[in-house]
């Protein structure tokens, strides 16, 4: 059994991962959509035309946002995902990277929309499993399904109420 990763893994560990958020332009995403979002707040704020051009400082700020919550947050997750749920060694990861990213390619090939973070935890279950079923924290991976599940209806609560509390707010001021 290989302990090491495989002398080209790097270069297609990089390529998979690089063509893997590619395919579905998750950060391109954010960002346009954030910017967007900010622009379309000013507009209907009367603070901007609809005429006027994106403002640098709006592409600034949803950037940098992203890039705080990833520095915030990222670590957590890593650990969460490398250590928590499962033991990953560099050749684990590896495999687990290019299952991700072969995933991502084939299902975006079909159109079909799959978060990546789904596909990596998959893939990371799954490597994980060649050391054993008790090789993989199962109660992690539950709490990490059922974090799932609530996250939309409670996204959805929180734009709700986001919603009815600026419209109430926008009355006074």
């Amino acid at each position: 059994m290989l302990k090491s990763t495989p002398p080209r893994s790097p270069i297609i560990l990089v390529y998979s991962s690089l063509n893997r958020f590619g395919a579905t332009q998750l950060w391109m995403m954010f960002g346009e959509q954030g910017t967007k979002v900010v622009f379309a707040l000013l507009v209907a704020g009367g603070r901007l035309t609809n005429e006027a051009k994106m403002p640098v400082w709006i592409i600034f700020l949803c950037y940098t946002m992203i890039a705080a919550g990833t520095l915030v947050g990222g670590f957590r997750i890593v650990r969460t995902m490398g250590m928590k749920l499962t033991k990953l060694d560099p050749m684990h990861g590896f495999c687990a990277e290019t299952g991700g990213g072969v995933t991502i390619l084939g299902v975006s090939l079909l159109g079909i929309p799959v978060s990546t973070t789904h596909t990596i935890t998959g893939a990371i279950i799954g490597v994980g499993m060649t050391g054993g079923l008790k090789a993989v924290r199962w109660l992690m991976a539950e709490k990490i399904i059922w974090a799932w599940i609530f996250t939309v209806p409670v996204s959805g609560l929180v734009g709700a109420f986001s919603y009815y509390g600026y419209h109430y707010l926008s009355r006074y001021f």
